[in-house]
């Protein structure tokens, strides 16, 4: 099915490899407009660039999720570019972080920034557009560990649990208001974040 998504504005996050790729394309496909956001904004670049030759539309943006800022002007750009927002899809995530014993207080704060504070930002500066028009409609990917624990998740698990408990607390706030918020919780998927140890154990 072809354009379900079409006349969509919708800025995902971690889209320069991964699940938020392929999110991104299967978005644009569907005909959605799409904000690639990424750190890696090369990578979010190269794939705008095949999007829009395949005759999708995108823009990349280089963005931090973790700093409040970065995600201010990110959400600046989308509604520039894109002419608002309708979608946000809070993808961005890193793994890592260590397990109880071994965790440091920069790998903590790093995975808590990225995997926590990062949707929180990017859901406090989309939501007012959202809310402004009538509705609209937010993804948070959590993980298989936000449900279960898994060993050396000490730090990981947690923080995508963190993101299970706060989309249920924005769905309640604003369904009524018309912002569908949902979350979806993946398995272990070979992606160039967690490829290695997977083709390790094979």
């Amino acid at each position: 099915m072809v354009g379900r998504l079409a006349g969509k504005r919708a800025i995902i996050t971690g889209a320069g490899s991964g699940i938020g790729a392929a999110t991104a394309s299967l978005f644009a496909t569907e005909g959605a407009y799409v904000l690639l956001a990424d750190q890696n904004g090369d990578a979010a670049g190269e794939l705008a660039a095949r999007i829009n030759e395949a005759g999708g539309r995108a823009v990349a943006c280089t963005t931090d999720v973790a700093r409040e800022q970065a995600v201010v002007a990110m959400v600046a750009q989308a509604r520039t570019d894109l002419g608002g927002i309708d979608i946000l899809v809070n993808n961005a995530g890193i793994g890592g972080g260590g397990n109880a014993l071994n965790a440091t207080d920069e790998s903590i704060d790093r995975v808590l920034g990225v995997n926590v504070k990062g949707p929180l930002f990017c859901c406090k500066h989309v939501l007012p557009d959202m809310l402004s028009q009538g509705g609209g409609a937010i993804v948070n990917v959590a993980s298989i560990s936000s449900t279960c624990g898994i060993p050396g998740q000490a730090v990981y698990g947690p923080a995508k649990g963190a993101i299970w408990l706060f989309t249920r607390q924005l769905a309640v706030e604003y369904a009524a208001r018309g912002v569908r918020i949902n979350s979806v919780a993946p398995g272990t998927i070979e992606t160039p974040m967690i490829g290695g140890p997977i083709a390790a154990a094979n």
